[in-house]
């Protein structure tokens, strides 16, 4: 979890199946996996400032990811709800902390709004996990 371009999603359906097996509580292994996604998320935006060059050429060359940046930039609940959000779309943890680091959200802001976000996340995919393992379970014990 904690290495931004992992496969998160598979690892916390795992974490969930270890949960039903007793292995673990279901909440430690929530806990776990969104402890390593802040981890991962954190270390992206401790590494954001070198890349944030090429995502301001790319806003130069883009002018509809220009003026998305000005609206979550001047609303900082549509912002924090974004940051939250948009830990649910694959492949948008790593621009989540770009954007963050961008719009000069302070590094204690950023462990907050996305560390609710991984909370939330983690919730519902080592659920997820745990209720497949129930069902698989359910099924083969019938």
């Amino acid at each position: 979890m904690i290495i931004p371009f992992g496969p998160a999603e598979a690892a916390a359906i795992a974490a969930g199946a270890l949960a039903h097996g007793d292995v673990v509580p279901l909440w430690a292994a929530v806990l776990v996996v969104a402890a390593g996604m802040l981890g991962g998320d954190f270390a992206t935006y401790a590494a954001a400032g070198p890349m944030l060059g090429r995502a301001r050429r790319l806003r130069e060359r883009r002018p509809h990811f220009s003026a998305l940046l000005s609206i979550l930039a001047t609303r900082p609940l549509c912002s924090d709800v974004g940051l939250a959000a948009l830990r649910f779309i694959p492949g948008a943890r790593t621009p989540t902390a770009l954007m963050a680091r961008e719009f000069g959200t302070t590094r204690t802001h950023f462990c907050v709004i996305v560390g609710v976000g991984s909370l939330l996340w983690a919730g519902l995919w080592t659920g997820g996990g745990s209720a497949l393992a129930d069902g698989a379970v359910n099924l083969i014990t019938r």
